[in-house]
């Protein structure tokens, strides 16, 4: 498989330019979305030097006409995407009854509401040719609560609920939905959650060189 385009929201030094590296080695234009425009550029160099073609908007996922406008515009820009990965969290380590409902609200923003919107700009097209993939990064809090991390607990069991929504609204569709329940910190020095190995599942799921029977795709 080769050409086609990734987009890939909240694009970070560890999961994120980990996917671009390896849909990017497969020939696929990879689409950086994230807040800081100095690292996106960074990403962007090192990506362009391993000859893989990068473009990036600067936007918050939290902000839905911000974030909106950035997609349309790299959709306008370099076509149709074959693949989106929604990697964008506000991640803290806070007891929910030590937070606040406005806090946890802005999280929300970012964490669910923010890969409606993803998904919502880039579906018109895999509807059209019947194909793409939609990658959601989450992890097992989803399923196994953490009180420490309340509010990313909540979020990740509203991504996985939107996921499932999704795919069963499309499941008359050849678009593939996956939810990734990632366990444990993810890391380059553990074998078994590193940035890399994640990134490598992404492009298995995208590509079907081993095709799933389940949304939840456990890591």
């Amino acid at each position: 498989m080769s050409g086609g385009m990734l987009i890939i929201a909240g694009a970070g030094p560890g999961i994120g330019l980990a996917a671009a590296r390896r849909f990017g080695a497969e020939g696929l234009t990879v689409a950086l979305i994230g807040r800081r425009e100095e690292a996106l550029t960074g990403y962007q160099r090192e990506l362009e030097d391993a000859a893989i073609k990068a473009i990036f908007r600067v936007a918050d996922c939290a902000d839905a006409t911000q974030f909106d406008a950035a997609l349309q515009e790299i959709l306008s820009a370099a076509g149709p995407a074959d693949a989106l990965l929604y990697n964008a969290a506000n991640i803290k380590w806070k007891n929910l009854l030590d937070d606040t409902a406005a806090a946890l609200t802005a999280d929300f923003a970012v964490n669910v509401a923010g890969a409606l919107t993803a998904v919502r700009a880039v579906l018109p097209a895999m509807r059209t040719r019947n194909r793409g993939t939609l990658l959601l990064t989450g992890s097992s809090f989803s399923e196994n609560p953490v009180a420490s991390f309340g509010s990313l607990s909540i979020s990740k069991a509203g991504l996985r609920s939107l996921g499932h929504s999704v795919a069963q609204s499309l499941r008359d569709t050849a678009i593939k939905v996956h939810y990734l329940s990632i366990s444990g910190r993810v890391s380059a020095e553990d074998p078994l959650r590193s940035p890399q190995l994640i990134a490598e599942r992404c492009w298995q799921l995208h590509a079907g060189t081993k095709e799933p029977a389940t949304i939840d795709i456990v890591i």
